[in-house]
């Protein structure tokens, strides 16, 4: 159980999965967000956009608010380049790490082994297997015969035999994957809408409480959060909604 004092009240949460999209444009709109949220309830994640707009700095912030980050750069480049920024992150203290499962397995193994050999703190090495935008259409205009299903398994499977700690996966994959490679392999879901939210542009997507039942360890949840006038309220309720 994880006891958690928030504004003077204790909570008890056992499942504490959210891991906040942090999608901002503007250094201010970060400030503001992460004064209104507790570190103790949410990680943060940083993707592309935001890292390039502010870099380490950012992270170095953040970590000084407390703050676990996810470094969401989806490495993808040769060997060299790929290894070598696996080792940058690591040695930026982030919480996890992802490279994409496509990169292969001489890659996949070599990144293990960097971070095996790391010295510090080791994030958590996770693997991408399958975009949650696309679904069975836009794999057969990439002439691959797979379904959307079986290719994420087969990733996956890809994955775990090379070590990673785990996979960013969609809902509809999730609870295939938690079968056939079991707890310890960590599954992060993107796209994660409560009721009500609109969907925008992920395509296989489900709510909280899905998450929960299927033994998601991390579910990734940006504009509902962001958008939302009270982000600690949102935050909060999401965890009552999955703990209760």
């Amino acid at each position: 159980m994880n006891y958690i004092k928030d504004n003077k009240i204790m909570f008890n949460f056992s499942y504490l999965p959210i891991v906040v999209a942090l999608d901002f444009f503007n250094k201010k709109d970060i400030l503001n967000f992460i004064d209104q949220i507790n570190p103790t309830l949410c990680r943060l994640k940083i993707g592309i956009n935001t890292f390039m707009l502010f870099g380490y700095r950012l992270i170095d912030l953040l970590h000084k608010r407390g703050f676990k980050i996810f470094l969401d750069l989806k490495f993808h480049d040769i060997p060299n380049t790929v290894l070598s920024s696996i080792e940058i992150a690591a040695k930026m203290g982030v919480w996890m790490v992802d490279i994409h499962a496509v990169s292969g397995k001489s890659v996949l193994l070599e990144a293990r082994n960097v971070l095996d050999k790391f010295y510090g703190d080791v994030p958590l090495l996770i693997s991408v297997t399958l975009l949650t935008s696309l679904n069975d259409h836009d794999l057969i205009d990439l002439g691959i015969s797979f379904s959307t299903y079986n290719y994420t398994e087969l990733l996956a499977k890809l994955s775990y035999d090379c070590g990673m700690d785990g996979v960013v996966c969609s809902g509809y994959e999730a609870n295939n994957l938690k079968i056939k490679f079991g707890k310890k392999f960590k599954l992060i879901v993107p796209g994660i809408r409560c009721y009500n939210d609109s969907y925008n542009d992920q395509k296989r997507i489900i709510n909280p409480i899905e998450a929960k039942e299927i033994g998601i360890d991390y579910i990734v949840i940006g504009r509902p959060i962001i958008n939302s006038l009270n982000p600690l309220k949102k935050i909060k309720d999401i965890l009552f909604s999955i703990n209760n």
